[in-house]
């Protein structure tokens, strides 16, 4: 599967994109609902899309489809996403990373700012991917 989950997390923009040179990442899909961070500002959206491109790597933004936003109680959780799972937003989001994963000749990363995937809503969304990538792989 051509697709990755790296997250931010409290890394610095030089650990961050040695990881996604590590594994070979072209593309990174941003996938938090707001792209910016007050305690780490290098990642806020315009500052990680320079130092993406400085490194060769392309940077697309899919938080307006595919972000986990703060529920009612203002928290992000996996099973609000679920929910997010069934919008029209969403499936466009997935038409977006479909069509990506057909045109592009390398890795692609999904990018948030949770450390932990198995904490994070890429999780689902990479899961969701080998589903319709790999249907014969998929858990």
């Amino acid at each position: 599967m051509p697709f990755v989950g790296i997250g931010t997390s409290n890394k610095k923009m030089d650990a961050y994109i040695k990881e996604l040179k590590d594994q070979s990442v072209l593309v990174v899909v941003d996938v938090r609902a707001r792209p910016q961070s007050q305690w780490f500002p290098h990642f806020n959206r315009q500052r990680l899309q320079a130092s993406l491109a400085e490194n060769g790597i392309t940077y697309l933004w899919l938080g307006d489809k595919l972000g986990n936003p703060k529920d009612e109680s203002g928290k992000r959780t996996l099973e609000g996403f679920k929910k997010i799972m069934e919008t029209d937003a969403y499936k466009e989001g997935m038409e977006t990373l479909m069509e990506l994963a057909r045109k592009q000749k390398g890795k692609i990363a999904l990018t948030c700012s949770e450390g932990k995937e198995s904490e994070c809503h890429r999780k689902l969304i990479l899961e969701d991917l080998q589903r319709r990538l790999c249907p014969s792989k998929a858990k």
